[in-house]
Order: C-alpha cells, then sequence, then structure tokens
C-alpha cells in the first residue's frame, strides 16, 4: 500500500539524493513520448549514457533527418555524445487518433525489435479537441493526451513488446509517469458505477469529460493521468504474456517542467520548496524502464514498488479501474477494431474455436452448447 501523501513525504522524496541507474540498455530499442520535455529529454540523455542501441523519440515540432539535427543537439547534446546509439526522430501528434495509428504501424514494420515504450507525453490543457477517428465525441485534451491516446498506442505496440520478448528471450515493459497527488484529484472525479456497461456507452468518460468545464486545471490533469494509470493496471491483469511488464513511477514534484511552470503560477512556491532536479526525476523513470523479476505491474515511489496507491485499490478504486477498462475499450474498438486482439480474442474468433469444438463432439451437443455461450456471453466482461 502507498505510504499517505503529506508535504513531509514530499519534502523527504525532494531531498533524496538517488544513485543513477546502471543497468545496461545495450543493445534495446526504447520509444519515448514526451521526449522534448525537461524530465524525457534527461530520460534520453541517461539512456545514451546506458548504451541503448536504439532510442526512437516519438514527438511533435522536431523534423527527421539532417534538418532536425539541430533540434537534437539541443535536446540530447553533440551528435559525438550519442554515436553508440541509433536516435530517430518521428513524428507524433497525441491529439489525432490517425498520428499514433501511423507510428505504431511504423515501429511494426521498420523496428527489428522493440524493448521499452515510455509514455512520458502529458498535457494539463482543459481545452476541449475534437476526435473524428471512430468517435464523434469532444474530448478535452488531457483526456486524449493523458488517457487515450497513450493507451492505444500502448495496445498497438503490445505485439512488437511480446514478439521481441519471444524471440530475445528477454522481458519488455510498457512504463508511464504518474503521481501520488492524483489522490488530491480523486475527490473531484465523478463516482464510478457499481459495475461497468457491457454495451458500448461511455457514460463515464464522458462526465470525466464535463468535469473539465469546471475543476480546475491541475485537477483535470490529476483525473486524467489517474485514467491511464487505472487502464496500463488493468491492462496487465488482462493481458496473459509474463514476460511483458507495466510500470508506473512516480518522481515526486520537478522543479522545473516545461508548461507546468506557467500553468500552476500560484504553485510554484511549493514546487521549488518541494521540488527536485529533473535528473533526480529522470532516474526515477530510468528505473521504471527495467524489468524487475515478478513485477508484472508495479507502481514505484523513486526506486521503490510499493504495490497500488491506496486509493486505486480501494473499494471506489477497484470499481473504477473496470469503468475505465471497459469504455476506454468502447472508444477504441472504433477507432481501431484490432487494437485489443492482442488481450482477449475477439467473439468471432472465439466462436469460431468453439464450433469447431463443439463440431468434433457431435451437432447435438454442440447446439445444446452454443445456446449455453450465447446466453453466458450477455454477462461478460472484457
Amino acid at each position: 500500500m502507498a505510504p499517505m501523501l503529506t508535504w513531509g513525504a514530499w519534502r523527504a522524496q525532494a531531498k533524496a539524493q538517488l544513485p543513477p541507474p546502471t543497468e545496461s540498455f545495450a543493445g534495446k530499442t526504447v520509444l519515448i513520448t514526451g521526449a522534448k520535455g525537461v524530465v524525457c529529454s534527461e530520460v534520453a540523455r541517461i539512456l545514451i549514457r546506458l548504451g541503448v542501441g536504439t532510442l526512437v523519440l516519438a514527438v511533435r515540432g522536431i523534423p527527421e533527418g539532417p534538418e532536425g539535427e539541430p533540434a537534437l543537439e539541443a535536446l540530447l547534446g553533440p551528435s559525438a555524445d550519442r554515436s553508440g546509439t541509433r536516435v530517430l526522430v518521428w513524428p507524433l501528434d497525441l491529439l489525432s487518433f490517425d498520428s499514433v495509428k501511423a507510428l505504431a504501424a511504423r515501429a511494426t514494420k521498420e523496428l527489428p525489435r522493440l524493448d521499452v515504450v515510455l509514455n512520458g507525453a502529458a498535457r494539463s490543457s482543459r481545452d476541449r479537441q475534437l476526435t473524428k477517428e471512430g468517435w464523434e465525441y469532444v474530448h478535452h485534451q488531457g483526456v486524449m493526451v493523458n488517457h487515450l491516446a497513450p493507451a492505444l498506442l500502448t495496445l498497438l505496440l503490445l505485439p512488437l513488446l511480446k514478439k521481441t520478448a519471444d524471440e530475445h528471450n528477454t522481458t519488455t515493459v510498457a512504463a508511464e509517469i504518474a503521481s501520488l497527488g492524483s489522490r488530491m484529484s480523486r475527490s473531484a472525479m465523478p463516482t464510478p458505477p457499481a459495475t461497468p456497461a457491457t454495451d458500448g456507452t461511455t457514460a463515464y468518460l464522458s462526465a470525466v469529460n464535463a468535469k473539465g468545464d469546471w475543476v480546475s486545471r491541475h485537477q483535470m490533469y490529476g483525473i486524467t493521468k489517474l485514467l491511464f494509470c487505472h487502464f496500463l493496471h488493468e491492462l496487465a491483469a488482462q493481458l496473459q504474456a509474463p514476460n511483458v511488464q507495466f510500470h508506473s513511477a512516480d518522481f515526486g514534484v520537478c522543479k522545473v517542467q516545461k508548461g507546468v511552470n506557467e500553468t500552476f503560477k500560484s504553485a510554484l512556491p511549493m514546487m521549488y520548496l518541494l521540488g527536485r532536479e529533473p535528473e533526480m526525476c529522470a532516474n526515477v523513470v530510468v528505473n521504471s524502464c527495467i524489468a524487475h523479476e515478478g513485477a508484472k505491474q508495479s507502481f514505484y515511489v523513486d526506486y521503490d514498488a510499493i504495490g497500488l496507491p491506496d486509493f486505486m485499490a480501494d473499494e471506489s478504486g477497484v470499481r473504477l479501474q473496470k469503468v475505465v477498462w471497459q469504455e476506454t475499450k468502447a472508444v477504441l474498438l472504433k477507432v481501431s477494431p484490432k487494437a485489443y486482439d492482442q488481450v482477449l480474442p475477439k467473439a468471432g474468433a472465439s466462436n469460431a474455436v468453439s464450433t469447431e469444438k463443439q463440431d468434433n463432439a457431435g451437432k447435438a451437443e454442440a447446439e445444446v452448447a452454443g445456446g449455453a455461450l450465447e446466453e453466458s456471453s450477455t454477462g461478460v466482461t472484457a
């Protein structure tokens, strides 16, 4: 269970000096979103020092090829310092499902392996974004960037993560940056229903969207980050792949974060009092990119795996996780019908396998079993 969130705990975390990670990433491929940010750019530099073979920066605003070299030098340092790493810059707009799908398709086609996907991008804006790729609904940008888009990206990269794990006899990782600070946003979230809807409706996510019209930016940020954290941990529970791990990392409060300081001007004194240097924050994130024995799903505070925080593991949190999983599934299947193929077999495929087995057992028995299957399927939540 997570430690209680107190000013003293935050201050102690800010003062903690973490030794830099030493785990080698030689020969591995890591894909990072949000690499233009203060923390994730530092993560990229640490991975280069640890010998990562291929580093994919999925970002906006940096051209591919030689044209992007000046921006890369500003971000990662001189090219000579990264001579042992193949750095790729691929465009990604997390406000577009099409862009997410294009990136995942490119990774599947062009990357021989993928050892880590780090969902590091985040947005604290309350502005709305109209998305029309399969679900014509107005999302707050935080819902898109902090939850729906990384959820889709993680699902679409699962085949490559699993393939890498199987072919190279290794364990791959899908990681995200989370925060115990989401506890303070939980009270602003709609109350989750007792059971998730199974008819494809998205009433809870719609209610979260509506919250964005009146809650503060930092509350909306915490809410949307919590949605994805719940999604990722439910994905870990649903996926039958012991060689793929799912990690959430809380690095505390960072003193300097682009966009955040401008958004939370009133919180600047607290951020500097309770904040830590970006390099310390990045150390925590890099640690979450490392596979740890027996840790299929973990929530890390600094280098410590704490289990699910209490506000995620209580009764309301458990209900919320199931609702977020089911409604996110309803959204993303309309965007990408094959997105969940790695998690659960499609109904059609399941029925086809069931029918084949039943035919072998005899026509009469098949009719009985088929009727039972049809009746029971109405109550299944996946």
